[in-house]
């Protein structure tokens, strides 16, 4: 299963608000996708390279990330881009 992260912080509500539109993304996705919430605070290569640009998409192993600010709209666009890349058989 393909697993895409979302990368931010705790008390973040753009973060929030990015949460909430991928999970909309995702509702009837199929194959369904693991999601992966990572607090940049926790992480401090993440921090060094995100910290003010969260909240973050990306695949675990596909770039670029997908940064804020986007849309619905972009995140299934991004999400269709996972085939092409990295799909673990």
């Amino acid at each position: 299963m393909a697993t895409i992260r979302l990368l931010g912080t705790e008390g973040c509500h753009l973060c929030e608000q990015a949460k909430a539109l991928l999970l909309a993304a995702l509702k009837d996705r199929h194959p369904p996708m693991e999601v992966e919430f990572i607090d940049i605070i926790d992480e401090p290569l993440l921090y060094e390279r995100f910290s003010t640009q969260i909240p973050v998409l990306e695949f675990t192993d596909f770039n670029p990330p997908l940064r804020w600010p986007f849309d619905i709209a972009e995140i299934e666009d991004y999400l269709n881009l996972e085939p092409l890349f990295g799909r673990s058989t």
